[in-house]
């Protein structure tokens, strides 16, 4: 997933929801209205695209809201993929 432009769309959100699904399949596939709800809910610009912030921000919120294991594990991912790409 980039974050270089402005924003993703709801259809990067679901390729990068179903990378996940495949990585960590206790992770159940995401909906459009799951989508839907990430982009009403969470940082967007004016043509609806999801910034950085507010996807950071969604997977915050959802390891709070389901401190369950397969979200936990999500986190970790997600951490480890932004830290691979973004060594300072």
């Amino acid at each position: 997933m980039n974050f270089q432009g402005e924003g993703i769309n709801a259809r990067d959100i679901v390729n990068y929801m179903d990378k996940i699904h495949e990585r960590v399949d206790s992770v159940p596939k995401v909906t459009q209205h799951q989508v839907r709800s990430i982009l009403d809910r969470y940082d967007t610009i004016t043509d609806g695209k999801l910034l950085l912030t507010g996807f950071l921000r969604y997977y915050a919120d959802t390891v709070q809201l389901n401190l369950r294991l397969e979200f936990i594990r999500v986190w970790i991912l997600l951490h480890s993929d932004f830290i691979n790409k973004h060594r300072f």
